[in-house]
């Protein structure tokens, strides 16, 4: 297996942590949204 080849490969791995990552965030601010909405629409009522 030649350099290039394994750098590219370590690329794809830190690319797939980052887009996992991402995806977990977005999950997190997702039900944050829910979870205050929830939050005003019963003080609302």
């Amino acid at each position: 297996m030649n350099l290039e080849k394994q750098f590219t490969e370590i690329r794809q791995l830190i690319n797939s942590a980052k887009t996992k990552a991402l995806k977990a965030v977005n999950t997190g601010l997702i039900s944050l949204y829910w979870e205050i909405g929830k939050y005003i629409s019963n003080k609302i009522a």
